[in-house]
């Protein structure tokens, strides 16, 4: 996967970088910082599985939000 990142002048780059592209989102929700947290530390310890660990966390949430919308409550999303 490669994405160009545009920065503030209207200039861009190409990068295939996950830590890169997560971190050029600027994102400021909690889980979104706790996924950018999660591709350092991954990157730091493994150096690889970046793509797997992004798609993996982004699978979770959306299950968990279609649990939220048939009404379990956030500690049962949270129980299993």
């Amino acid at each position: 996967l490669k994405a160009v990142i545009e920065d503030e002048d209207g200039g861009g780059t190409l990068t295939a970088d996950v830590p890169t592209l997560v971190g050029a989102l600027r994102v400021q929700h909690p889980v979104g910082t706790i996924l950018e947290e999660l591709c350092v530390a991954q990157a730091e310890e493994v150096g690889s599985g970046l793509t797997t660990l992004v798609a993996l966390f982004g699978n979770l949430a959306l299950a968990a939000r279609d649990l939220i919308h048939l009404g379990v409550g956030v500690e049962g999303v949270l129980d299993g």
